[in-house]
């Protein structure tokens, strides 16, 4: 939740910029990755063969 704060208040304050004959343009997408839950130390992976 912080992370996403310091981001959120490094971006709010240019999305008034306006273009500019010397500025060029940059698109800004992030990239998310989902992450697995962690596997129980004490329990075997499910192996799938049912």
């Amino acid at each position: 939740m912080a992370d996403e704060r310091r981001v959120r208040g490094a971006l709010l304050p240019r999305l008034a910029n306006q273009s500019a004959p010397d500025r060029a343009q940059y698109l800004l997408s992030p990239i998310l990755f989902p992450i697995e839950a962690p596997a129980d130390s004490g329990r075997e992976a499910p192996s799938g063969s049912g």
